[in-house]
């Protein structure tokens, strides 16, 4: 009998599907194991541009993540009484971490990579970093001291983004209602702004249901 480990799904022999429904880059590790008739869904294109290029093995395409519930029978838009609405939990001011780092390439590369991550849309971190890498002469690997190099910057992005759209949001004028524990005490109100607290996931569809415009924040996972 051999004693050599083969993962669980592998002894399966099945197709299976797995849906990210946030960024690869959390899940490097557990996706570089070789498993055959895997598919891999997530929600935004550079992200299978990740897949490709750490050549994590799979079929791959894009999709949004979604729910099988619905209301049949939503309620008119004119009887809607929430103008927009955010669900957004506070995730804290944005964490520096290369300035706790004992690694002068990470306190050079960082500030640099962050740089471009405020100009582009998508919120690559691969990318923003191999640009920055490459032009000190660096190259970037798809390896793990690479990989959570790109974590720790996607998380310092997302935080910042958000704060960023929350406050113009609430400096607009608009009237905002936001869900999510600790923004009240982060962020002025001039009046505009209704403040909900944390609810159920399965709750959501009765805000969405009573809201004119709900802001989503995590298409390309919250930046």
């Amino acid at each position: 009998i051999s004693q050599e480990k083969v993962p669980f799904l592998a002894s399966l022999n099945k197709p299976y599907v797995v849906w990210m429904v946030d960024n690869p880059i959390y899940h490097h590790a557990r996706l570089k194991s070789d498993l055959p008739k895997r598919h891999i869904i997530c929600p935004s294109r550079h992200h299978l541009q990740f897949l490709r290029n750490a050549q994590i093995k799979g079929n791959q395409s894009v999709l949004l993540a979604g729910a099988t519930n619905f209301n049949e029978f939503p309620n008119s838009f004119l009887n809607r009484k929430i103008e927009v609405l955010l669900l957004a939990t506070w995730m804290g001011e944005p964490f520096k971490f290369w300035l706790e780092s004992n690694d002068p390439l990470v306190k050079t590369l960082a500030p640099m990579a962050i740089a471009l991550l405020m100009k582009d849309p998508q919120c690559n971190t691969v990318h923003s970093l191999q640009i920055s890498a490459r032009s000190l002469g660096v190259k970037f690997e798809f390896s793990e001291p690479w990989i959570n190099f790109c974590v720790h910057l996607q998380s310092y992005i997302r935080c910042l983004d958000r704060i960023e759209i929350v406050k113009s949001l609430a400096n607009s004028g608009i009237n905002l209602t936001i869900v999510g524990n600790g923004w009240e005490s982060n962020l002025k109100n001039k009046g505009n702004i209704t403040f909900l607290s944390n609810i159920d996931a399965n709750e959501t569809w009765r805000l969405y249901d009573n809201s004119k415009i709900v802001i989503n924040l995590n298409s390309s996972n919250g930046a």
